[in-house]
């Protein structure tokens, strides 16, 4: 089983995911795995051991085209995971 050849930390990441705001008006946070974290100004970024999901809002989206503000708050979290 994989979970008995992992720490303990990795066995609790694998069982309980975690979720990471960015926003351009507050420094990155943990957020509640809750629809009340979906936020048109935001970046949500799901750490699910085996995957990562990327969810940004409409405004952002609208962002990302034109702006490097947009694209270094996604390029900050994804990068954010990877260390």
């Amino acid at each position: 089983m994989l979970l008995s050849r992992e720490s303990i930390t990795n066995s609790v990441v694998m069982i309980q995911s975690s979720l990471f705001s960015y926003s351009s008006n507050s420094p990155p946070a943990p957020a509640s795995l809750d629809v009340a974290s979906i936020s048109a100004d935001r970046i949500l970024l799901l750490d699910a051991f085996f995957s990562v999901a990327v969810f940004h809002g409409m405004t952002i989206a609208q962002w990302l085209p034109e702006s490097t503000r947009a694209s270094g708050l996604l390029h900050s979290a994804i990068t954010s995971t990877s260390g």
